[in-house]
């Protein structure tokens, strides 16, 4: 957006609950529609969308929404374990 020319970009990666989750906030232009309008039209979201479906099933999520004064974008999705670190807890 041209009358955005400053863009603020926030991260935060966490884990709950098993998941892992990544946050995005920006203070850029606010959406005009929802996600799952959003992820029909590109090509980026929906290949996101798409890759996220066909690695974890129902297992993930792709949440984009805006805030009072910032746009984020949240993604999460099963943690899954490396060979050597299943046989530490075993």
């Amino acid at each position: 957006s041209k009358k955005h020319l400053t863009l603020e970009i926030f991260i935060k990666i966490y884990k709950k609950n098993g998941y892992l989750s990544v946050e995005i906030e920006n203070n850029g232009k606010k959406l005009d529609e929802d996600v799952s309008v959003l992820t029909k039209k590109g090509t980026g979201l929906s290949n996101i969308k798409e890759r996220l479906t066909s690695l974890y099933g129902k297992n993930c999520n792709l949440n984009i929404y805006n805030k009072p004064s910032t746009v984020i974008t949240l993604v999460s999705f099963p943690i899954q374990l490396s060979v050597s670190e299943i046989a530490q807890n075993h």
